[in-house]
């Protein structure tokens, strides 16, 4: 196998995964919601219901096939990449369409919410391997500086589809350890992220864990991915691309597969949040409401609660990792 045609075939892969993943949410939701929309008991097996399933379906079937064609039969196209977002844009836009068509059909859960006495549940021990990531990128700066001399003084750190290198880096510290801070800081926000889910979210919610391993998997797979680079371009390793395009894969699979799991056992009642506090079945704005995350109606665990000035925070974080960008972009000159 070639490498041109390993790539192809490992995007191909991930666009199948993404479109599995679209396909089965309006299947994993609780089943008193239909694309966000609380419906009545029953309503999916209504003609109505069935055919907003159908149309969902449409939605994602066509544009993967589509996508899947351009990597076909353009694979050294800078439409590769476009033929990867087509599918999650695509279910986004049917979700939301179908959301807006499903409204008249809308019934108001029950705002009652039930509380838990006792202690509060301590955090899953598990939570704490979120720290894992972080060491292992401190693991890999340490190894490059160890070897620091065996690192070339201008090595690649991007290839097009062809395995051809199109960027190069020098030895310095930003050129070598550039990657490293930049997931080390995606991965410190991730961390304080699954932290501000758990204690964020309300006690009697059953997915809190499930959506915690979720976080810790993605949170895994970024800092790996953000590790993996600067050990092939500046240590020397040679990873398979398509090995590094389908290991992220390998984490998220069983991440996801536990939660599909926990969420086809029974389930407390919807969430409740009013109806009119969500836009398009996807975002949620609520002052009133002290929870700073409340469960999707998407069935994709949780969202922040817009309406929570404590978010700001959060978002805060998020653009100071964004704004060392620069950073990394030292380490890419062209």
């Amino acid at each position: 196998m070639t490498f041109h045609s390993g790539v192809v075939l490992s995007l191909a892969f991930v666009q199948i995964f993404l479109a599995a993943a679209l396909l089965a949410i309006p299947y994993k939701t609780h089943r008193d919601l239909l694309f966000g929309v609380p419906v009545p008991p029953g309503f999916r097996s209504t003609e109505t219901g069935r055919r907003a399933l159908n149309l969902f379906w449409l939605w994602i079937v066509i544009p993967s096939l589509a996508g899947l064609a351009l990597m076909i039969l353009l694979p050294a196209s800078a439409l590769t990449v476009v033929a990867l977002l087509v599918t999650p844009v695509a279910g986004m836009v049917g979700f939301v369409a179908l959301n807006r068509k499903l409204k008249p059909f809308a019934i108001q859960p029950s705002l009652v919410r039930q509380t838990t006495l006792g202690p509060a549940e301590s955090l899953p021990w598990f939570a704490w391997l979120g720290l894992g990531p972080l060491f292992m990128l401190a693991g890999v700066a340490a190894y490059l500086h160890a070897h620091w001399d065996q690192i070339p003084l201008r090595f690649p750190v991007h290839f097009d589809i062809n395995g051809t290198p199109n960027r190069w880096a020098e030895r310095s510290v930003s050129g070598v350890y550039g990657f490293l801070i930049f997931g080390g800081e995606f991965a410190l926000l991730l961390f304080g992220m699954m932290l501000a889910g758990w204690y964020g979210s309300r006690r009697s919610n059953s997915m809190r864990r499930p959506a915690l391993v979720v976080m810790l998997a993605v949170e895994s797979i970024i800092a790996l991915l953000f590790a993996l680079v600067p050990l092939q371009t500046a240590g020397g390793f040679r990873l398979p691309i398509p090995l590094m395009i389908v290991l992220p894969l390998v984490l998220l699979i069983p991440a996801l597969a536990y939660w599909a799991h926990e969420s086809n056992k029974p389930r407390d009642p919807v969430d409740p949040t009013p109806n009119e506090c969500w836009k398009g079945g996807i975002l949620y704005y609520n002052p009133n409401d002290a929870a700073l995350f409340v469960q999707r109606r998407d069935g994709m665990g949780f969202t922040i609660n817009f309406g929570n000035r404590r978010c700001w925070l959060l978002y805060a974080g998020l653009i100071l990792v964004l704004a060392s960008g620069p950073l990394v972009m030292q380490s890419l000159p062209k």
